[in-house]
């Protein structure tokens, strides 16, 4: 009797885990469904006015095959704009696969007798360049009681605000409102500064002033080569070279220039002689906005940077490790992986980490004793020159950056953007802190990517490209240039930046 509820006892165990186990959650299959979106939720009706949609799914563009409903007539658009001359409020769904998007509701504002007028309809992104609204109700000007909206941003100002400057360029919409009505919309159209179309390019950067050792110019007209139609004059003599070669046997830095179609090129410098290249400094800044020490520090580094200038290359790099920072980059960790420290702010000279290994603490750093850091890295002196140029078209930054070593070997090319002028705020300092230097973006391996073997005044070089949509045209490109340390790291033998749709020379140790 026992064995059979023992038996009985079992079948019932058996029996709970198998329905136990037929209860697990299964995985969904839930199919994906297309996203609908538009790129301004209001619209005047007036007819001209509109709104465009765009449709994805699983994160493709799927706009030009979905069909996109007004779920109010019912009826599909043609196309994926829409406008009317009717004020209401409008919803609209996307379907694609066979799948519907969730609804998206334009509201289309009634016109009125309001206008939104601009003195300028295209300004420059130097942050300076300034476009000043007018709003007019049945001709009296009501600008002070009007309230305007930079619908691009959504950005909506105070009340009498009619001014608009920017350091990002790009096309911005912008609306005003007063007394519950909504006025006709204004595009301003921010323009970075053209680059110089004339290019004059040198095969080398270096010569011997022997009368035998020559350097090639190449001239460039909107990327279009002009070289036997231009004329290359040489500033130190103000006279034009022959042909388009230059050599000499007179030891001296030469500055030349190109003129083609009324337009004249930057210098360039061509040093004939033992010239070694000017040495600059690269310097890692590991900071954070919530780091009182940080804040009291810069005082120090701008003394001294201003004491002894146009020395260092600096990349402030924030962090989160002691409270939160909005200026943190995603690629940090990089840096963090090579660069190890505990304690905030640590500076790293020229990727050098041999001595303690956790960097330099520089709390109680003098002015002085900054500058004769600084120098000491300068006078290991520069094996390879650098030279830049960079170009924007929308947000996109396209950079070429030239290397050109004075002794041959292995070297490495570093790559990132650097942000400035960036209003904040900074434990330890009163008021409005403006960030510069702050690291953004790097296109490298943080130690730089390998270039190979290279020969003593071989120039090579390498382009790359930065989607700067998330960022202001205040950027600029730092390049470094790495070596071996001969152990488990590298030493950076020299550094460069240069300014977004601008270039930078080779320089040179006078």
């Amino acid at each position: 009797m026992n064995r059979i509820k023992i038996f009985g006892v079992m079948l019932l165990l058996l029996s709970t885990v198998g329905m136990m186990a037929g209860c697990k959650k299964q995985p969904s299959s839930t199919p994906a469904k297309p996203v609908l979106t538009a790129d301004i939720p209001e619209i005047l009706a007036d007819g001209t006015e509109k709104t465009t949609f765009t449709v994805t799914y699983n994160g493709v563009d799927v706009t030009a095959q979905a069909v996109i409903t007004n779920t109010v007539t019912n009826e599909p658009l043609t196309g994926n704009t829409f406008s009317t001359t009717t004020p209401d409020t409008y919803t609209f769904v996307a379907t694609y696969n066979n799948e519907m998007s969730e609804t998206v509701t334009i509201v289309a504002l009634p016109t009125s007798d309001l206008l939104l007028a601009v003195d300028k309809e295209s300004i420059i992104n130097n942050g300076e360049d300034t476009a000043t609204f007018t709003v007019t109700y049945q001709g009296n000007d009501v600008t002070a009681q009007a309230v305007i909206v930079n619908m691009t941003e959504a950005d909506r100002w105070e009340a009498g605000r009619n001014t608009f400057s920017s350091q990002a360029s790009g096309s911005y919409e912008f609306r005003a409102s007063y007394d519950g009505m909504s006025s006709n919309s204004v595009t301003v159209t921010v323009t970075i500064e053209p680059q110089n179309p004339l290019v004059l390019h040198a095969s080398t950067p270096r010569i011997n002033a022997n009368g035998a050792d020559e350097v090639t110019f190449t001239v460039l007209y909107d990327g279009e080569d002009v070289t036997s139609q231009s004329t290359i004059t040489d500033a130190n003599s103000g006279e034009a070279i022959t042909g388009n070669t230059f050599s000499s046997s007179v030891s001296a830095l030469y500055e030349f220039t190109a003129s083609y179609n009324g337009a004249t090129s930057e210098a360039i410098t061509v040093a004939c002689g033992d010239y070694a290249f000017y040495k600059n400094v690269l310097l890692f800044r590991f900071t954070g906005a919530w780091c009182g020490p940080c804040g009291q520090f810069s005082s120090t580094l701008s003394a001294a940077l201003d004491s002894y200038p146009d020395r260092v290359v600096q990349m402030a790099l924030h962090t989160d490790a002691g409270g939160t920072d909005p200026l943190v980059s995603s690629q940090l960790g990089l840096f963090l992986t090579y660069f190890s420290h505990n304690s905030w702010p640590t500076l790293f000279f020229d990727f050098d980490r041999t001595d303690t290994g956790k960097g330099i603490s520089p709390i109680n750093m003098s002015t002085q004793k900054v500058v004769s850091t600084i120098q000491s890295y300068q006078a290991a002196g520069a094996k390879a020159g650098i030279a830049m140029s960079s170009t924007m078209e929308g947000r996109t930054a396209t950079v070429t950056v030239r290397v050109t070593p004075s002794e041959s070997g292995e070297y490495f090319l570093g790559v990132a953007v650097v942000e400035d002028g960036i209003a904040g705020t900074q434990n330890g300092v009163e008021g409005t802190y403006i960030n510069n230097d702050t690291f953004r973006v790097i296109d490298t391996a943080v130690t730089g990517n390998a270039l190979g073997s290279l020969t003593a005044n071989t120039e090579t070089s390498q382009e790359f490209s930065f989607d700067l949509s998330k960022y202001t045209d205040n950027c600029r490109i730092v390049a470094y240039v790495n070596v071996s340390d001969g152990k488990d790291g590298y030493l950076t033998t020299n550094a460069a930046s240069c300014p977004i749709n601008g270039s930078t020379d080779y320089r040179f140790e006078e």
